[in-house]
């Protein structure tokens, strides 16, 4: 299952929690319904996507480079689609398999590498954006 709240009272950060077992077409429903609310709001956005209580993703008889090539290429459609500058997106887990996997997706898509972060907690997680959004400030 994949909630998608408020991250931050502002308004600035949209808060992506998997719970459980979820498959890819969760994930593409969720980016869509994320982009849709980022859509109401002229100010940028930043995402935390938690996956500290989540279990590993249902496949559909994909293995893990398809499955997360679907997602970038449907987040790239987003992103192209979008007047607006793409935020930070940092992921949250502690788990050492998702870690790994995230790490070796992220060389291979180095494109996704500045605007992707990984964090081991929340709390991490938003002193990530708040660096970022310094930096984009200076």
């Amino acid at each position: 299952m994949i909630t998608i709240r408020w991250g931050k009272e502002d308004r600035s950060i949209l808060m992506y929690e998997f719970e459980d077992r979820w498959t890819i077409e969760d994930l593409i429903q969720a980016l869509d319904k994320g982009v849709e609310i980022a859509h109401r709001y002229s100010h940028d956005m930043d995402v935390i996507v938690d996956l500290s209580r989540s279990g590993l993703p249902q496949l559909e008889g994909m293995n893990v480079m398809q499955a997360f090539s679907r997602a970038a290429k449907r987040s790239d459609q987003h992103m192209s689609a979008s007047p607006k500058s793409a935020g930070l997106v940092v992921i949250v887990s502690t788990n050492p398999i998702i870690l790994n996997t995230l790490s070796t997706l992220l060389g291979i898509y180095r494109v996704l590498g500045d605007q992707i972060s990984v964090a081991t907690n929340q709390q991490d997680a938003r002193q990530r954006i708040e660096r970022f959004r310094g930096k984009q400030v200076a």
